[in-house]
């Protein structure tokens, strides 16, 4: 992180430090800023913490400071440890800023717009991918989960509307049986605006346990409903019942009961007092105006209950559409886990992978074992820009991104990946030999339309004057 990164945010530690212009020298001591959760689980709560150095990759770092709890998952969840943003180091980060007063969205893109064409070396780009693009954090921080929550606040949103038109129609089939309590309180002086006063409190009431129920069953299934819902949705792992929640739900349930208990009592409250006094509870509630109540609120919940229901419907069409396509691998029987060295040189780090793919694959019940850098559908990758023998590919101009993963020669066999064209990746193909690549059938359609791409040459262009060349050896299934 840069040194404007805890200040932008409004955010001050919780013991200790932050990180200052000093630590961003390059010459400075090597400090670190920790977050509450590690300092509580990994560090035990060690309150001699400040000063005390922790090995990070190899590396020293002293511990300047402890951030206070629920601080991590700007932009990233999860996050244990910020260490300062150094020059002369290579990094990939994501700029944040605050727009100054009277400063809107469209004008700080004109701007970045200007700003990017400095940095421009004159390629052709993809007119959708700008080099330099700016959206609100708010936009960016929900964009995957966006429709995921308001299909779930809609559906939660019917349901209540179902429940409470329900509700409704018991309530009036029960004030049926009290049409005579309620003529004699009237015959005895009792006003309407009384008896419609005594039938909202007791519908608050009932009201009030549904929704204490309903927060001790949201307590009870909020670790449930955390372990259950998808990573993607913003700051799910800090869900809890806090003093907004609450409030809400009290709100909620006020407004529910005046929408839906008002409508019968005023229909209860207002009998022929002749007719029920003679006749007893056997006539109908309300007379002439509890029929008609009971039909619109039952047309209501039959109603909200089809758009529901259809709904349903289509998700569950879709999720069956979808779940038996191919994703390009076979998933089952396979374990996966995150490994990371503090190996520096490229030697240490080939000799490492091939000795811990080789004694991963030794293990009783291992059948085979790969290494790759990313996992296929992880959603990450490198992307560096692909030159294909200079000349300029239909559509996408002469420099291309492509998502680009290492990884060792049994990946393809291991996850049952099937080559189309070509050859798969050998043991031979190691650092003493010519660089080659195995392209998918998607980069084999865009980039040689025309021709089997197996011998075809690419540069790969990983900046800083890196270039790379490599062969297609073969083509993988998408």
């Amino acid at each position: 992180m840069s040194a404007d990164y805890f200040p932008l945010w409004s955010i001050e530690p919780e013991f200790g430090r932050g990180l200052v212009p000093a630590d961003f020298r390059a010459s400075s001591d090597r400090v670190v800023v920790i977050s509450d959760h590690l300092w509580q689980t990994t560090l035990n709560a060690d309150a001699s913490i400040l000063g005390r150095t922790l090995i990070l990759d190899g590396v020293g770092y002293r511990v300047a400071g402890v951030m206070p709890p629920g601080v991590g998952p700007f932009p990233y969840k999860g996050v244990e440890v910020w260490r300062p943003l150094l020059p002369g180091r290579a990094h990939i980060a994501r700029v944040l800023g605050r727009l100054k007063a009277g400063t809107s969205l469209r004008t700080a893109r004109v701007e970045a717009e200007t700003i990017a064409a400095r940095f421009s070396d004159g390629s052709a780009r993809t007119a959708d991918v700008p080099l330099i693009a700016v959206s609100l954090f708010g936009d960016w921080l929900v964009e995957d989960s966006r429709m995921v929550l308001l299909l779930l606040s809609g559906s939660v949103g019917l349901v209540l509307l179902i429940v409470c038109a329900n509700v409704a129609n018991l309530l009036l089939a029960s004030l049926t049986g009290r049409q005579q309590e309620v003529a004699v309180r009237v015959a005895l002086g009792a006003s309407r605006t009384r008896v419609v006063r005594q039938l909202v409190v007791q519908g608050l009431l009932l009201s009030g346990m549904g929704a204490g129920l309903g927060l001790l069953a949201a307590r009870w299934a909020m670790s449930l409903l955390v372990s259950s819902v998808p990573y993607y949705v913003p700051r799910i792992e800090q869900s809890r019942i806090d003093p907004a929640a609450l409030a809400f739900t009290v709100l909620l349930s006020v407004i529910a009961t005046l929408l839906f208990s008002i409508a019968p009592t005023l229909v209860t409250s207002a009998p022929d007092l002749n007719r029920t006094l003679k006749e007893g509870a056997s006539i109908h509630a309300g007379g002439r105006g509890g029929p008609r109540l009971q039909a619109t609120l039952v047309v209501a919940e039959i109603a909200f209950a089809m758009v529901t229901l259809v709904g349903t419907g289509l998700l569950i069409q879709t999720f069956l559409v979808l779940r038996p396509s191919h994703p390009g691998f076979d998933p089952g029987n396979k374990l996966t886990m995150s490994v990371s060295t503090s190996y520096v040189s490229a030697e240490q780090q080939i000799s490492f992978w091939r000795s811990a793919t080789e004694r991963v694959a030794n293990l009783p019940g291992v059948k085979d074992a790969a290494a790759v850098s990313f996992l296929p559908m992880s959603g990450m990758s490198f992307v560096p820009e692909v030159l294909i023998q200079g000349r300029v590919v239909a559509g996408l101009g002469r420099n291309v991104t492509v998502h680009y993963q290492a990884c060792t020669p049994d990946f393809f066999r291991v996850m049952r990946m099937p080559i189309m064209s070509g050859r798969n990746l050998l043991a031979t193909d190691d650092e003493h030999a010519s660089k080659v690549a195995v392209i998918n059938e998607m980069m084999a359609r865009e980039l040689w339309p025309d021709k089997d791409p197996v011998g075809s040459r690419f540069t790969v262009n990983w900046g800083k004057e890196l270039m790379m060349e490599f062969t297609v050896v073969g083509v993988v299934r998408d």
